[in-house]
């Protein structure tokens, strides 16, 4: 199974695996985010009980984060992205995000990143 556009499976069962957006409704596909930013490179981490989080990471500090169901799917997502994958922050990705600054077409459509463009919850 490939990640390509339109796709959010990983690798392994389609039901252990999916990915599960933080936005409502999920703008881009990992690949599609890879595929069209310079310099991407992943940092995972264990969240919660079961679930672990990738976050892509363009070299200008935009971001995606997507949830996945262990530590391996979140590596796994990176493999088969081709982007270096990091567990933790480092430096340079740290600085990358803090120095990102989203243009006002973007905050207009949608002030929070969690929240889908024109939601109004």
């Amino acid at each position: 199974m490939s990640l390509d556009a339109g796709s959010t499976e990983l690798p392994g069962s389609p039901a252990e695996t999916d990915i599960i957006p933080t936005m409502v409704q999920i703008s881009e596909t990992p690949y599609e985010f890879t595929s069209t930013r310079e310099g991407v490179e992943g940092v995972v981490m264990h969240i919660g009980l079961n679930s672990s989080q990738v976050i892509l990471v363009a070299s200008d500090g935009e971001w995606l984060r997507y949830v996945v169901p262990s530590m391996e799917a979140a590596r796994e997502v990176c493999e088969r992205l081709k982007i270096p994958c990091h567990e933790g922050w480092p430096d340079h990705l740290r600085q990358a995000v803090a120095s990102y600054k989203r243009s006002p077409e973007d905050w207009a459509a949608a002030p929070y990143p969690e929240r889908t463009r024109g939601s109004s919850t």
